[in-house]
């Protein structure tokens, strides 16, 4: 037999179900939903804000502005100390705003990219032309950030993930092994269930 509540008559509840407890586990999922998607909505924040902190940072180093903030201000790192910019964030935002910034400006899709992948495409994107920018951009858009990571590593004909597994040894530790890959020279953690697949391939 099935019912309505008068409260919420779109939800239908079945017998023997907990109608209490399950209107709870809705209303948490619908909590869940709402706030993961305002924080999907602030990275795409951080990416437009650190673009146009890269611009003005930019101007401020090309122009020497900085010699204008106040006294005692030797170059632009002490202005980002005295403004408390870590040098690394800085050049950061910078690369990004001279590498994407006119793609990013000019389409509101691309510029809700994550921006640690911006981070890490800046260095092999920073001779390419425009369109090679925006094919990028849009590939990496909705893909895993590892997945970014292993695009980039193959741009850069570097062994992936699935290369180094093709030719590691193993050095037994209790209760952990430990991984050398021969390609990289990479050492990593695994655990007993992931060495029983790779002995099963026949790789160890």
């Amino acid at each position: 037999m099935e019912e309505k509540t008068e409260n919420n008559p779109e939800i239908i509840f079945t017998d023997g179900v907990d109608g209490e407890n399950l209107n709870k586990q809705l209303s948490l999922a619908n909590k869940t939903f709402e706030l993961t998607k305002r924080i999907q909505q602030c990275g795409e924040q951080i990416t437009k804000v650190r673009l146009e902190r890269g611009f003005w940072l930019y101007m401020i180093r090309e122009e020497e502005l900085w010699r204008y903030h106040a006294e005692g201000i030797c170059n632009f790192d002490d202005y980002l100390k005295d403004i408390g910019i870590s040098h690394t964030s800085a050049y950061q935002d910078i690369g990004i705003a001279e590498v994407f910034g006119s793609v990013l400006r000019n389409d509101n899709n691309l510029a809700s990219i994550e921006y640690t992948k911006l981070v890490r495409l800046t260095p092999i994107l920073r001779k390419e032309d425009e369109q090679i920018k925006k094919e990028w951009l849009s590939d990496s858009l909705e893909m895993p950030l590892k997945d970014v990571y292993i695009k980039i590593r193959e741009h850069k004909k570097l062994p992936t993930p699935e290369d180094c597994l093709d030719d590691i040894i193993v050095c037994k530790e209790p209760k952990e092994y430990i991984v050398k890959c021969l390609t990289c020279g990479k050492m990593q953690k695994i655990g007993i269930t992931e060495v029983r697949k790779l002995d099963a391939k026949g790789d160890i």
